[in-house]
C-alpha cells in the first residue's frame, strides 16, 4: 500500500512538472490575399485575434480565431475559378531565437449544380496540415501552426457577398519539443572548472 502511495505521489509530481511547463508565445501577423478584380476571387480580411497576440503554449494545443475572410463579389465568374495565393506571415518576439515564417494557401471560387440548383461559394485551403517553427539557442525547440480550411459567402445562384457571409479562420499552435539551454562557451567552462578546483582545495585545508 505504501509503495502504491509513493508511486502515485511521484506520478502526480511528474505530471504537475510537465503540466506547469509552458513556452511564452508573442507574435504579430499580417495577411496577404488576392485583391485583383481581374483575376481570381477578390478577397478581404479583418483581424479577429489581437495583433500582436500572446499566450502560454503548454502540453495541450492552443486554438483561437485568427481572422475573418470574405469576398465582396456577388457571383463566381469564370476568372474566379482560378486559385489565387494567400499567406499569413508571423513575426515572433517570443520565444527567443524563433524563426519567423508564413503559412501559405490558396483561395478560389466554386460553382456546383445539384438538381438544377446552382450553389456558389468561396474556399480557402492551406498547403499543409501544419507549418513547423524552431526556437531556442540551439534551434531544437519546435512548435507548429495549422490554419483551418473554410468555406465562405455560400449562396444559391450567387454569393452572399460581404463580411456578414464570411468565415473565421482558426489557428492551432502545438508544442512539439522543448528547447535545450545554450551550450556554455569554452571560457565559461574553464572558469567553472577553476571554481570547482578552488572549492576542493579549500575543503582539503579545512579538513587538515
Amino acid at each position: 500500500m505504501q509503495t502504491i502511495t509513493k508511486t502515485a505521489i511521484a506520478a502526480a509530481a511528474l505530471f504537475a512538472a510537465v503540466s506547469a511547463y509552458a513556452v511564452p508565445i508573442e507574435a504579430s501577423y499580417s495577411i496577404s490575399a488576392n485583391q485583383d478584380g481581374n483575376n481570381g476571387l477578390i478577397i478581404e480580411t479583418t483581424d479577429v485575434a489581437p495583433n500582436p497576440f500572446s499566450f502560454e503554449l503548454g502540453a495541450s494545443a492552443h486554438t483561437f480565431s485568427l481572422f475573418k475572410i470574405w469576398t465582396p463579389e456577388t457571383d463566381v465568374g469564370p476568372d474566379d475559378r482560378d486559385p489565387q495565393p494567400i499567406s499569413v506571415t508571423f513575426n515572433f518576439t517570443s520565444p527567443d531565437f524563433v524563426n519567423g515564417g508564413s503559412v501559405d494557401g490558396e483561395t478560389v471560387g466554386t460553382s456546383s449544380w445539384f438538381l438544377f440548383i446552382n450553389y456558389q461559394e468561396g474556399q480557402v485551403t492551406w498547403e499543409s496540415n501544419a507549418t513547423e517553427f524552431t526556437f531556442g539557442p540551439n534551434g531544437d525547440g519546435k512548435f507548429e501552426i495549422s490554419l483551418s480550411n473554410e468555406d465562405f459567402n455560400g449562396g444559391l445562384w450567387g454569393l452572399h457577398e460581404g463580411k456578414k457571409g464570411g468565415a473565421e479562420v482558426f489557428a492551432t499552435f502545438r508544442l512539439i519539443s522543448d528547447a535545450t539551454a545554450a551550450v556554455p562557451e569554452p571560457a565559461t567552462l574553464a572558469l567553472f572548472g577553476l571554481g570547482l578546483a578552488g572549492l576542493g582545495v579549500a575543503r582539503r585545508r579545512a579538513a587538515a
